[in-house]
C-alpha cells in the first residue's frame, strides 16, 4: 500500500487519485496513518463483502438462537401491558379510543354554535 502525507494529498491530488484507482492509498498526518483512499469500485466491493459477512453472521445467529415469533412477541407485549378489554385491545388503548370518539363529536357541536353565532 502506498503512503502519502496530507500535504502531498493537498498538493498532488491528481497523482494520489491515480494511485488510489490502482489500489488503496494511506494518507498520513504527523507520521501516523489517518485516512485510506480507495477507488469507488474497490469501495463497492468492500461493502459487498462486508454485507455478505454480516448477513451470514446474522443468519447463523438467528439459526442458533431462541427468538420469539411475531405472534409470540405480540402476545407477550399484551400480557406485559395488562389485561385486555375483551376485544383483544389493552385497557389503555380502549380509553384512548373512547376519548377519540368523544372528541370527534365535540368539534361538530362547537362548529354549529360558531355558525349560529356568526349568522346572528
Amino acid at each position: 500500500m502506498l503512503k502519502f502525507t496530507a500535504t502531498d494529498l493537498k498538493n498532488r491530488l491528481g497523482d494520489v487519485a491515480d494511485e488510489a484507482r490502482a489500489g488503496p492509498v494511506v494518507i498520513t498526518r504527523n507520521g501516523r496513518p489517518d485516512l485510506v483512499l480507495l477507488s469507488a469500485r474497490a469501495f463497492a466491493l468492500l461493502r459487498k463483502e462486508s454485507d455478505l459477512v454480516w448477513g451470514t453472521a446474522a443468519e447463523r445467529a438467528h439459526a442458533e438462537s431462541d427468538y420469539l415469533s411475531i405472534e409470540e412477541s405480540a402476545t407477550m407485549l399484551r400480557r406485559m401491558m395488562g389485561e385486555t378489554d375483551g376485544r383483544g385491545v389493552g385497557r389503555g388503548t380502549a380509553r384512548r379510543t373512547k376519548r377519540a370518539e368523544t372528541a370527534k363529536k365535540r368539534p361538530a357541536q362547537s362548529r354549529r354554535r360558531k355558525i349560529a353565532v356568526a349568522a346572528e
